[in-house]
């Protein structure tokens, strides 16, 4: 819960979700980055997306500025590790009470067994001492959001990978840091909000060349979900993007001739 001076607090929504589909999300002040904070830089034609995308909204009447909330990226990474690990563990041997199996090398794979020996170690002082950090994070990141209203970037850095393209077996991932590391280059934008609580989106509002689609992730504040699904359906009239088919769709079937 709360805690004393906490501004950040729960409330519920005022009215239905469904509502909010092509409500007036007012002019709002917009913040936009494409920069990664581990310094990935981000593929062109993701690039491309996330300015139409910016251009979109000033169109629309919203202020877009060139801006990114504040991240320790050492601090972050390192706390992180530390709670991500020790979850991993608490779940893992919770299952095992569970189903009578121990977790170990031979049914999990490297990087969660990692993860999952590195948890079970985590000090309540190191816990601690993560858990401030991720609220040093989340309050900045709250301030962030009370400057702008939205907060827009790529989900991921590149267009789409094939499936299997981070093999979780892989030699380089023995310790839980080093899996962390790998896998915050491949995705640096999606943990922070992750970390935080604040509600994202994920919209497909581009096209790579190879037909599959690019994501534009749209941010708010704590408890504004109401927010992204005005922006969200607002995008959606602009770019059309719901009329869009990946030449090759999951579950799609095709008629066969007798």
């Amino acid at each position: 819960g709360p805690s004393i001076g906490d501004k950040y607090t729960v409330r519920n929504p005022d009215r239905s979700y469904s509502e909010e589909v092509g409500a007036d999300p007012g002019r709002l002040r917009v913040a936009l980055s494409k920069t990664s904070p581990w310094g990935r830089p981000v593929d062109q034609e993701v690039a491309a997306v996330v300015d139409d995308v910016g251009r979109r909204l000033e169109s629309a009447g919203h202020t877009v500025d060139e801006a990114a909330p504040p991240l320790d990226v050492d601090a972050f990474l390192a706390a992180n590790v530390t709670i991500w690990s020790w979850f991993n563990a608490v779940f893992a041997y919770g299952f095992a009470a569970t189903i009578g199996r121990q977790p170990g090398p031979d049914n999990l794979e490297t990087a969660t067994w990692a993860c999952v020996e590195h948890g079970s170690r985590v000090t309540g002082m190191e816990l601690a001492q993560a858990f401030a950090v991720q609220n040093a994070v989340t309050r900045g990141f709250g301030a962030f959001l009370d400057r702008y209203d939205l907060y827009v970037s790529p989900v991921l850095p590149v267009p789409p990978l094939p499936v299997g393209s981070l093999d979780q077996n892989g030699a380089e991932f023995t310790t839980a840091a080093s899996w962390c590391d790998h896998v915050f280059t491949e995705i640096p934008f999606t943990p922070q909000f992750n970390f935080t609580g604040q509600p994202s989106m994920s919209l497909p509002l581009g096209m790579s060349s190879g037909g599959l689609p690019i994501g534009v992730m749209v941010s708010a504040a704590s408890l504004r979900e109401d927010l992204l699904i005005r922006v969200a359906a607002q995008l959606e009239d602009e770019l059309h993007w719901a009329d869009r088919r990946p030449s090759v769709c999951a579950g799609a079937t095709s008629r066969v001739q007798p």
